[in-house]
């Protein structure tokens, strides 16, 4: 019987949480997904490259953010995958 994760299950897990994130709503920014997940900024930026590189996820242009800050949104990318 399994105890316990290993690194290679929290990465697969916080995969799963960004795609069920994005699930929820049209696009959110990087900082967005890192407040709502309570993931690192870094972790969510690998995890969206790392996204991107398989066409899960698109960048959709700059949308307005907390603070007045700016944000580049993220969303799923249904042309090749229907979720």
């Amino acid at each position: 019987m399994k105890n316990g994760v290993n690194l290679d299950d929290v990465q697969k897990m916080n995969r799963a949480l960004v795609m069920k994130l994005l699930m929820r709503s049209k696009v959110y920014s990087r900082a967005e997904l890192s407040r709502m997940s309570g993931l690192r900024p870094a972790t969510i930026t690998n995890i969206i490259n790392e996204l991107r590189n398989v066409r899960l996820v698109k960048e959709e242009g700059i949308i307005s953010g907390e603070r007045g800050r700016n944000g580049i949104g993220i969303s799923l990318d249904t042309y090749y995958y229907r979720v």
